[in-house]
């Protein structure tokens, strides 16, 4: 099963993009988290889709690198690569 189409967004603070900041951001990123775990969904793919919304809200190199690693933070020990 794919990962629900605002399921993503909803894990970023609308001010600033950052990750699981703000703890409603945190809840939704940790129940992405369980989905992903649930229907056998792949770190690589979770990444793939964070780096494609991130991308098209033009966050900066810096930015996008920053939030990228509190992605792999939270999702990278948790599911197959």
């Amino acid at each position: 099963m794919p990962i629900p189409s605002n399921s993503i967004f909803r894990c970023f603070r609308t001010a600033d993009l950052r990750f699981a900041v703000h703890p409603l951001d945190e809840d939704r990123a940790f129940k992405l988290l369980a989905h992903c775990r649930e229907h056998g969904v792949r770190y690589s793919v979770v990444i793939s889709e964070i780096r494609e919304f991130l991308d098209s809200k033009s966050v900066s190199t810096e930015h996008l690198a920053a939030q990228m690693d509190e992605v792999e933070k939270m999702f990278k020990p948790w599911l197959d690569f």
